[in-house]
């Protein structure tokens, strides 16, 4: 009986210690999935709490360490995603993704827009370069016309001195020669 009797409260107690250690599970469990409220990584968002713990093992009794300090927090340091900060609980994560889906929809509309403004802005600058290439050609014929004309213009000038002085020099000849009056 009395042998029992001890087998009897070491078995309640085991019990007692598995109950604690299930409860312990159930709550790390929760907070993979909704996040630790007590432990929030973004103080604004209350479903930001930290989903993941790194295990510390109790040097007693072997197994993982499953109680909280005084701030409701685990003893494991908070496991860190690829960015460098903590790991919300899987519905933050999912409501994280929902979002990151959303703002994706939300550019490539916004790409899908600002290629429309491209294609229309192409056609507008290769219009514009067909007129620049058009008044380039006007531009170089006027501006060599006008070089020909220029020079024309000298030239009729010089040609027109050439031939008042060369009037001149015949009359000044014939004049020596007595054949008209001045």
């Amino acid at each position: 009986s009395d042998t029992w009797g001890a087998n009897l409260k070491e078995l309640e107690e085991r019990e007692a210690f598995r109950y604690s250690r299930l409860k312990a599970y159930a709550e790390r469990n929760r907070w993979a999935r909704k996040g630790n409220p007590k432990d929030l990584i973004d103080a604004a968002n209350p479903k930001s709490g930290k989903g993941f713990y790194a295990p510390v093992v109790d040097p007693n009794i072997k197994l993982y360490d499953l109680t909280l300090d005084a701030a409701g927090k685990p003893k494991g340091a908070a496991i860190k995603g690829s960015d460098d900060q903590p790991l919300p609980g899987i519905e933050g994560l999912a409501g994280s993704t929902a979002d990151d889906v959303q703002g994706m929809v939300e550019l490539t509309a916004d790409i899908i827009k600002q290629r429309r403004a491209y294609d229309k802005l192409s056609i507008d600058i290769a219009v514009a370069d067909d007129n620049l290439r058009r008044m380039n050609v006007i531009r170089a014929s006027v501006q060599s016309e006008l070089f020909y004309l220029s020079t024309f213009e000298v030239n009729v000038y010089e040609t027109r001195e050439t031939v008042l002085r060369r009037e001149k020099q015949l009359r000044v000849r014939l004049k020596t020669l007595g054949v008209i009056d001045p």
